[in-house]
């Protein structure tokens, strides 16, 4: 930090002695101003260090965002041929309730999902069809389903509101 005086009276700048720099002998006509210089690499860092902070601490919030790997997302027509299959689970993890997708077989919050595993298949290999409001609660109920060893789930790639926006309709 650069430590700047202003003399009201002359009009005159100046800094404080190079033999005494914390010493500041400052009358009631003086006023102190005080710059912080900042350079943009050091601004940058701080913007790399404020934005990998929640990634590499696990961040829920962060996790909302970024899908899982092996995650399959699907736009809502093909998701609609899909889940009007046979042998599949069809799962709304909207935290709060929404209104659903014809045919949802349950209704878990994606952050409840271990404490009802009772309602998923033994088959860890049976297609899981996950879907939620815009689609980012999927990713976290799906890290949960990996985790598990469930290895083929699905997610409606814009949730609910991507499904009534081709034309689909939902049951309240």
């Amino acid at each position: 930090m650069d430590v700047l005086f202003y003399h009201t009276e002359t009009g005159k700048h100046g800094k404080p002695s190079k033999l005494c720099p914390a010493y500041f002998d400052i009358g009631e006509e003086d006023q102190v101003m005080t710059t912080h210089r900042r350079t943009p690499g050091t601004l940058f860092m701080l913007f790399l260090i404020t934005l990998a902070m929640p990634i590499f601490s696990g961040c829920a919030f962060i996790q909302l965002f970024i899908p899982p790997n092996g995650l399959n997302v699907l736009p809502a027509q093909e998701f609609n041929a899909a889940t009007s299959k046979d042998n599949i689970l069809l799962v709304d993890v909207h935290t709060p309730e929404q209104a659903h997708i014809k045919g949802t077989d349950h209704l878990v919050p994606h952050n409840k999902l271990d404490e009802h595993l009772e309602k998923f298949p033994a088959d860890k290999s049976t297609p899981i069809y996950l879907y939620c409001k815009t689609g980012h609660m999927v990713n976290v109920a799906a890290r949960t389903l990996f985790a598990r060893g469930y290895t083929n789930v699905y997610n409606l790639k814009g949730g609910t509101e991507a499904w009534k926006e081709a034309g689909f309709t939902v049951e309240e």
